[in-house]
């Protein structure tokens, strides 16, 4: 089964005409691709304890189906709703986008699984499967997504535009960023190449209109965007090449 990390809803905000987008990956180049063959893996969501890929992607088009309008309508009209319910339905869409992106998937199976393993009072049997299998199953995956939202909750939300449809969409698209107590203050997320969600981060009261940032600005998120993504998709080659050279930045540090 192929299934996709990033929603085909999303990727097409970020392509041309014919439903294609430009796709490069870590040390390649540029490509053109359809949307149906980028961000995509086979039986990506499969674990050892749950043998049926099926059921994670079910819940998953279930949510984005329930959340999508919202983003359609803010990527529409170029305006955040006013509506306290909308504003949730947009907290959760990015919390959705945030748990099941590769790099988290990553983090939670090498470093968090292990660490609860070797910390917790579990009896040992349970602990030494952990140790030799850790997963980020669905039960953990629902605890993520509903432990990020309750955080994106307490943030002011913004909405940031590019004149020149200057975004990309990394592999992991919503970057978090959290203060020395691990609290979440900010979150950026990509919802097309004109568009991005802002939460937090900034001491301005919230608009519903959008905020213009400048092409130096964009490519510079862009850039940092990337960090721990394989792969970035866009409508430009121009926009993707350029924001690959993050790549050759963070390696050069």
């Amino acid at each position: 089964m192929r299934q996709h990390h990033i929603p085909r809803s999303i990727l097409r905000h970020f392509a041309d005409a014919e439903d294609k987008v430009w796709m490069q990956r870590r040390g390649g180049s540029p490509v053109r691709t359809k949307v149906e063959n980028a961000a995509v893996k086979k039986n990506q969501y499969k674990t050892l304890h749950d043998k049926r890929p099926e059921c994670y992607e079910k819940l998953l088009t279930s949510l984005e189906n329930w959340l999508k309008p919202a983003l359609e309508e803010v990527i529409s009209e170029e305006l955040l709703p006013s509506e306290s319910e909308r504003q949730k339905e947009l907290r959760l869409f990015t919390s959705l986008q945030y748990a099941r992106s590769p790099a988290t998937r990553e983090f939670m199976s090498s470093v968090v699984l292990p660490h609860i393993a070797k910390e917790s009072p579990m009896n040992m049997e349970v602990q030494a499967q952990m140790k030799l299998a850790p997963e980020y199953d669905l039960p953990m995956f629902m605890d993520l997504y509903q432990t990020v939202f309750k955080e994106l909750e307490q943030l002011p939300l913004f909405l940031i535009r590019s004149e020149d449809d200057g975004f990309i969409c990394p592999d992991d698209p919503v970057f978090l960023q959290s203060d020395s107590q691990g609290r979440i203050i900010l979150g950026l997320f990509p919802i097309s190449s004109r568009l991005l969600l802002q939460l937090g981060g900034s001491n301005r009261d919230q608009t519903c209109e959008p905020i213009s940032a400048n092409a130096e600005a964009i490519i510079k998120w862009n850039q940092d965007s990337i960090y721990d993504s394989i792969a970035v998709y866009g409508r430009s080659k121009e926009a993707v090449d350029m924001a690959a050279k993050g790549w050759l930045i963070q390696r050069d540090i």
